[in-house]
């Protein structure tokens, strides 16, 4: 691609003529009836204009918005074609539309710019929406030839739009065919009108005013029979007429569209001198023109004034854009322009305007519409070459995935399929939507390809090592630690790599750290991924750096270094990719999930979690995102039954093993309904004890799942379940995991305690507090349910024995923060007149507790259990134990 652009050819000459009012080169009628009759549209819904090519339906249109706009009202418009019949690329034209028209859109032109939107579209079409209804004036927007989209997924958004629409919007439809979804109910309503091609028809009136000088009432009544009314047959009589009416006969001139046709090669075309009759034929194939994309079709040096010669046409040539920049023909001229060019010259001639067209596009930066035209000319590998010059997969990476995919949905599959390099951007792409098996299959079809044909291209072993390897991390392949260190031999063995290639195989192996439970040394390869990242210059691959870094903390239960990582990552992403909805959901459901083992308040609304955790699922992920994700959903926003369904979905769509694993455990240390034996059953098959010591791959499934066995076991073999945790504390040491080795010794603890081990128990939760006090990590002791008599036996424990004055201090800390997570546990029922002890009592009683075992645990007698208990009754009207736990669920005490 030329790097000399052209300055007066920047990007916004093919967008302008999208967005702008079309204009006009005739005279036009007033027609009032029309007028008032669009003038009620204010206050509708939806306002359609129905009619067959040559009615003027983006002419009447347009001419009264221009009005409507001068008088203050926001005017979008939008022309569509083709193209656009892409949910989001149809999307980010709708915003720039409305943006071009004066509204403050909160962020999403950076979106519509990149053909990216930041939370996914239903919220971005909220966040339209929402500033529409701000504007507190009128706003029009108009879809013109809105038949050429023929996309049910647009009509679905339209539908959408239309149910929720604010009261000071009124959508405005052009086009030849009635809409492909049902509007009785609105028309039924009075929320929507329809103008109809009987209703654009001229009537005699209308149709005097078109001509500057009479034509006498007899050739006039016999024009309005012949034409029928027709505008674009009524505008072709004019030209005919011209400045002198006196000489023209209307006899042998009709309405319908063959007669038209003929008119034009008689009347016009054929009346041409032979140089315009050439540049027309010649420029036929293009949508939209200016003089210089003209000059190059047409190879004429001459075309702006080729152009103004052409002016006496009037409405056949209509411009695009303000100030005669762009141009197209009328549609039926257009149509017989094309017809006569085949006709006259052949399928080579239209091929070789294409040609022309997509060189031109691509030395002045309008890929996609090289691209197109390459298609046209049934150039395929033309088309293969401008997508892999463009960047081919490389356009994710630094932040094009909307470019990418503009360019590729113009192709085939056969067409994809047939070129590897563009199989694998393919591939990639759907990796970033999450589309793990379809890249799959795209993948090794360009591996297929590579293999049949003779070894060499050294550009397509560098596309499919890079993306393979991401591909696999996707995938969750199992790795071992000699297959780790091969690969990593083999990175530093690369020294002749580029940047982005080095960075982006250190990045696998970051993960491939993770999974494998090397914490240590995935932060030190996540440090030198970065400065790979930044020599590569790749902002996007510099955010995921981050993110593995901070996961790396994380699990090392640094939680102060986690945070800083998350916050530089979610900085990052809201800054410098406003357009990729993964990155930004990924770097604030991260940043939650830290927010949760800290005990901190997240300051994000819960529909701003659930919109990032819709979009994770739906968007590129791994197994660590989507372990963080269960734990914001579950944890966080307390909701483990859609935590634990959303997990499953997951791991099913994408063939993710390790997630079912930990759906698994999960549920087990849940109080949802669930075959629980038969699940205990199977993960103590799949992960046998110590199974960590020869596949550290599953470290983090097998962690959970003792953590989950422990809780199923508790109430039937308390002894198993301490050994059961004593195994997971062993792994969790030696990987040096020390978010779980709190979080497992905090649950041994409790069940220590509840076997009548109290010395034993405080010294797990003290060594508990101390890894988990320089951190600030309170969250694994608030979620467990029952902690409080062991942190309040921490502070006795003090008062006769050395214990560091910091974990004292934290001890009382989470005392008084877990008394107030009580008092503000009454919900709208409050706290039922309970004290605190009652409380913590019904709290036990709900864990299915003796009255014993609640002695035990808060150090009391068992006959002051009962006094508590007979208060708990009389206070909940119960008479039963079963019947106050119920009672106490209902109230939200428990």
């Amino acid at each position: 691609m030329s790097d000399q652009i052209d300055p007066e050819m920047a990007r916004p000459w093919l967008l302008r003529s999208k967005l702008e009012l079309p204009r006009n080169n005739v005279r036009l009628v007033g027609r009032p009836r029309l007028r008032a009759r669009m003038q009620r549209w204010f206050g509708l819904d939806l306002a359609t204009v129905i009619a067959p090519a040559g009615y003027a339906k983006s002419t009447t249109v347009a001419e009264w918005c221009r009005e409507e706009r001068d008088r203050g009202t926001v005017v979008a418009w939008l022309s569509l074609d083709e193209g656009d019949a892409e949910p989001t690329q149809f999307l980010s034209y709708l915003v720039a539309s409305l943006s071009t028209a004066g509204l403050d859109l909160q962020g999403l032109e950076a979106g519509a710019e990149e053909g990216f939107f930041a939370s996914g579209i239903p919220p971005a079409l909220s966040t339209m929406l929402d500033a529409i209804a701000r504007a507190e004036r009128p706003v029009l927007v108009v879809l013109d030839d809105y038949y050429r989209l023929a996309s049910p997924a647009v009509d679905a958004m339209l539908r959408g739009l239309l149910q929720n629409i604010p009261t000071n919007m009124t959508f405005v439809v052009t086009s030849r065919s009635p809409l492909p979804f049902d509007i009785a109910h609105l028309l039924a309503a009075g929320r929507a009108d329809e103008l109809t091609s009987e209703a654009l028809r001229f009537t005699a009136d209308e149709l005097a005013e078109v001509f500057e000088q009479p034509i006498g009432e007899e050739a006039l009544a016999l024009l309005l029979e012949r034409t029928e009314g027709w505008p674009v047959a009524v505008q072709l009589a004019r030209l005919l007429v011209g400045d002198d009416p006196s000489n023209v006969r209307f006899d042998n001139f009709h309405g319908d569209s063959g007669h038209i046709a003929t008119y034009l090669a008689d009347q016009i075309v054929s009346g041409l001198e032979p140089d315009l009759q050439s540049f027309l034929l010649q420029t036929a194939p293009l949508e939209h023109f200016n003089d210089r994309l003209a000059a190059a079709v047409t190879e004429r040096p001459d075309s702006l004034r080729t152009i103004a010669r052409l002016e006496p046409l009037g409405a056949l040539i209509v411009p695009t854009v303000e100030g005669g920049a762009g141009y197209r023909y009328h549609h039926l001229f257009a149509e017989y322009l094309r017809n006569e060019q085949r006709r006259r010259f052949g399928d080579a001639a239209v091929d070789e305007v294409h040609r022309r067209a997509s060189r031109w596009y691509e030395q002045n930066g309008y890929m996609s519409d090289a691209v197109r035209h390459a298609r046209l000319s049934g150039d395929y590998a033309r088309c293969a070459k401008l997508i892999e010059d463009a960047g081919g997969w490389e356009l994710i990476l630094f932040g094009g995935i909307g470019y990418l995919r503009g360019l590729l949905q113009q192709l085939p599959d056969a067409v994809i399929h047939a070129y590897p390099r563009i199989s694998v951007a393919k591939a990639y792409s759907c990796i970033k939507d999450g589309l793990l098996p379809e890249a799959r299959i795209l993948f090794d079809i360009a591996v297929a390809a590579r293999d049949a044909a003779a070894p060499g291209d050294a550009a397509l072993e560098r596309d499919l090592l890079n993306v393979g390897v991401l591909l696999t991390v996707y995938e969750d392949h199992h790795i071992d630690l000699a297959e780790l260190e091969r690969r990593d031999a083999e990175l530093n063995a690369m020294v002749s790599a580029d940047a982005v290639t080095r960075s982006i195989l250190s990045c696998h192996l970051v993960v491939y750290d993770l999974a494998l439970g090397r914490f240590g040394a995935a932060d030190r390869r996540a440090q030198q991924a970065m400065r790979w990242m930044r020599q590569a210059r790749t902002m996007l691959g510099l955010n995921y750096c981050y993110l593995h870094a901070g996961l790396a903390a994380l699990y090392q239960g640094r939680l102060r270094a986690a945070e800083a990582h998350f916050g530089v990552a979610q900085r990052m992403a809201e800054e410098n990719f406003a357009y990729d909805p993964g990155l930004r959901a990924m770097s604030r459901l991260l940043a939650s999930s830290q927010k949760f083992w800290a005990g901190g308040e997240t300051d994000l609304p819960a529909e701003q979690i659930r919109s990032d955790l819709d979009q994770v699922e739906s968007y590129d992920g791994w197994v660590d995102i989507y372990y963080s994700a269960l734990i914001v959903e579950h944890g966080l926003l307390n909701d483990p039954e859609r935590a634990l369904e959303r997990l499953r979905r997951i791991a099913r769509a994408r063939g993710l093993e390790r997630l079912d694993r930990l759906a698994d455990a999960f549920t087990l240390m849940g109080d949802g309904p669930a075959d629980r034996t038969t699940i205990a059953l199977g993960l103590r098959q799949a992960l046998p004890d110590e199974a960590w010591k020869a596949d550290p791959f599953v470290w983090l499934t097998y962690l959970e799942s003792r953590l989950g066995l422990a809780a199923h076991f508790a109430a039937i073999d308390r002894s198993r379940a301490i050994r059961t945790l004593t195994d997971a504390l062993a792994c969790a040491r030696e990987l040096g995991a020390f978010l779980h080795v709190i979080r497992i010794l905090v649950a041994r603890a409790q069940l220590l305690d509840l076997s009548g081990s109290r010395v034993q128990a405080i010294e797990d939760m003290v060594e508990a507090l101390a890894l988990a006090a320089p951190e600030a990590a309170y969250g694994p002791f608030l979620a467990s349910r029952g902690a409080m008599p062991l942190l309040r036996a921490v502070g006795r424990h003090a008062q006769d024995a050395y214990v560091d004055i910091l974990v004292v201090d934290f001890a009382a800390t989470l005392v008084a923060r877990l008394a107030r997570q009580g008092d503000m546990r009454g919900g709208d029922g409050g706290d039922a007149g309970l004290s605190l002890r009652e409380r913590e009592v019904l709290e036990e009683l709900a864990h299915g507790r003796s009255n014993k075992e609640i002695a035990r645990l808060l150090d009391m007698t068992e006959h002051t259990v009962k006094f508590h208990l007979k208060n708990v009754f009389a206070k909940l009207d119960v008479a039963r134990r079963t019947q106050a736990v119920a009672r106490a669920r209902e109230l939200g005490l428990i």
